[in-house]
């Protein structure tokens, strides 16, 4: 699994173009991005446990991991898809 994630306005109505943004506490290991996309793999009991939150989750999700929001998204690795290089073009 692998999630993109960038971090979002403070400001939610900012970081949704229809002003109905859901905030909802990251479970799993803190995400350090920026305002540029980072990317993390995850496997095991971590991948399945974000398939099912990005299940659950509307596109207008942004998540709070420590002191900040985030939007990220969340995808099964592609079968030639190895590392990050890949998924960040």
């Amino acid at each position: 699994m692998a999630i993109v994630a960038w971090q979002a306005g403070e400001n939610s109505s900012e970081s949704s173009p229809n002003g109905r943004t859901q905030v909802t506490p990251w479970p799993l290991s803190p995400i350090a991005a920026d305002q540029q996309p980072s990317c993390t793999l995850l496997r095991g009991t971590d991948a399945e446990a974000a398939a099912r939150l990005a299940d659950s989750a509307s596109p207008d999700t942004r998540w709070r991991s420590g002191m900040h929001l985030y939007t990220m998204a969340l995808r099964p690795l592609l079968p030639d898809e190895t590392d990050c290089t890949a998924v960040i073009r």
